[in-house]
């Protein structure tokens, strides 16, 4: 068991963020986090790199779902995504190649979207880090205070 004290949860139950070697046991209310620049921003996905794209499952309180980021093969012009976001045979999304400003960090641009949300999920998928995981995040925009 790990005796770290995680901020996902107490003492072996980590989440899957837990970089010690034992037998962390992930709990399932746990939402583990990346973070990037000053932001900490919440993990809805964990992927692989595969021949096509990524394939991997997004999970959120509301949805648990094996998704697949395959390549567009029906990009139109420059501004068209670059990948289509599959669940199954439907499609729920898109994706774009984004540089990160000011450095040479490329990510996905993400776009989730079902009928059955308010509005689009917005997030970010990252290259694998020095674990081999793709990671899709995202962050609610803040709405500016008048």
């Amino acid at each position: 068991m790990c005796s770290r004290r995680s901020p996902c949860g107490p003492a072996g139950r980590c989440a899957s963020s837990c970089t010690r070697t034992s037998s962390c046991v992930p709990t399932r209310h746990t939402h583990p986090t990346e973070k990037r620049g000053d932001l900490q921003m919440p993990v809805i996905g964990i992927f692989s790199a595969v021949k096509d794209g990524y394939a991997g499952t997004i999970r959120t309180l509301t949805v648990t779902a094996k998704v697949r980021l395959i390549a567009n093969d029906r990009k139109e012009g420059q501004a068209g995504p670059d990948f289509r976001v599959m669940a199954g045979s439907t499609e729920i999304g898109v994706a774009w190649r984004r540089t990160k400003q000011g450095s040479e960090e490329s990510y996905l641009r993400v776009k989730l979207d079902d009928p059955a949300l308010p509005q689009p999920i917005w997030g970010a998928l990252f290259e694998a880090t020095e674990d081999g995981v793709v990671r899709l995040v995202w962050r609610r925009e803040q709405k500016e205070e008048s």
